[in-house]
């Protein structure tokens, strides 16, 4: 059965393996994951006046209804 890592030993694995390369490259590739890991995304919806847009994302999200801008 395979064992499930946790947070920090998976942190800890990248560590090691990125040691072997130098450490500004290291630096970049920590620096992209954190941003990869931090991404989100800004959606824009464009069509007329009354045509349901933010009815379509509150369904679509289940969240609180989306402020009108």
């Amino acid at each position: 059965m395979p064992q499930i890592t946790e947070p920090q030993d998976t942190n800890d694995i990248i560590r090691t393996s990125l040691n072997l390369l130098p450490q500004q490259a290291t630096d970049r590739i920590l620096s992209r994951l954190q941003q990869s890991i931090n991404y989100e995304p800004v959606i824009g919806i464009m069509g007329k006046s009354g045509a349901s847009k933010s009815s379509l994302c509150n369904a679509l999200y289940q969240l609180p209804v989306s402020p009108v801008i």
